[in-house]
C-alpha cells in the first residue's frame, strides 16, 4: 500500500527541496498519522524546551496564515514550497530576512496548541496551512541525504555553540543522547 503523499512529486519545477532536521530528536507524530480527529500534517521532533534549532532550508522568512495553533514558529519560502517550523520559545529572524540552512533559528518551546514540548516541521504549497492535508507534503520525502561526516560535525558544532549555556542539553549531546 502507499503512504499518503508517496505519489506527489519531490520536486517543484526543475529544483528539488532539500531539508535537514533543526535538531535531533526522536519522531513523536508522523506525517499523515492520525491525531484527534484528523491527519497530522507535519513532522514532531522531541525534545526539551530551549533546544538550540536551525534553520532547515534556505529561503526568505515569509508571512504565513498562524491562527495560534502554531505558536512561535517561521515559514520559509525554499523552492516554491512554504517550510513551517512551529511551537518555538524564541525565534531569531524577522519577515523578509533571508534563512541559509544550518545557521541559528532559535529554540524549541511548547507554544501554540501543544501537549509537550516539540518542534513542528510542515511543508505545504500554500502559506495559509489549511487543515486539508492535500496541500501538504510529508517533510521526511525531503531530507537530505547522510550527512557527510564534515557536514555533521558543523552541525554538531553550530549546535553545541548554541546550547552552551544549558548544560544538561549539552552533557546528554556530549554522551551520545543526540540521536
Amino acid at each position: 500500500d502507499s503512504v499518503l503523499g508517496d505519489d506527489l512529486p519531490h520536486e517543484v519545477g526543475m529544483v528539488t527541496l532539500s531539508l535537514i532536521l533543526p535538531a535531533p530528536g526522536p519522531t513523536t507524530l508522523g506525517f499523515a498519522e492520525w491525531f484527534q480527529g484528523y491527519q497530522h500534517r507535519g513532522l514532531d521532533i522531541g525534545h526539551g524546551i530551549g533546544t538550540a534549532l536551525v534553520y532547515p532550508c534556505t529561503g526568505p522568512l515569509v508571512p504565513f496564515t498562524n491562527n495560534g495553533d502554531f505558536g512561535i514558529s517561521v515559514c520559509i519560502l525554499s523552492e516554491g514550497l512554504y517550510v513551517l517550523v512551529a511551537h518555538m520559545s524564541h525565534k531569531l529572524g524577522q519577515l523578509g530576512e533571508q534563512a541559509r540552512q544550518g545557521e541559528p533559528m532559535g529554540e524549541s518551546g511548547a507554544t501554540g496548541r501543544v501537549f509537550g514540548a516539540h518542534t513542528h516541521i510542515q511543508v505545504c504549497t500554500t502559506p495559509a496551512f489549511p487543515t486539508d492535508i492535500s496541500y501538504s507534503r510529508d517533510p521526511m520525502q525531503y531530507l537530505e541525504e547522510p550527512m557527510t561526516p564534515e557536514e555533521k560535525k558543523k552541525l554538531d558544532d553550530v549546535w553545541k555553540a548554541l546550547c552552551a549555556g544549558n548544560e544538561l542539553e549539552l552533557e546528554l549531546w556530549n554522551s551520545g543522547g543526540n540521536s
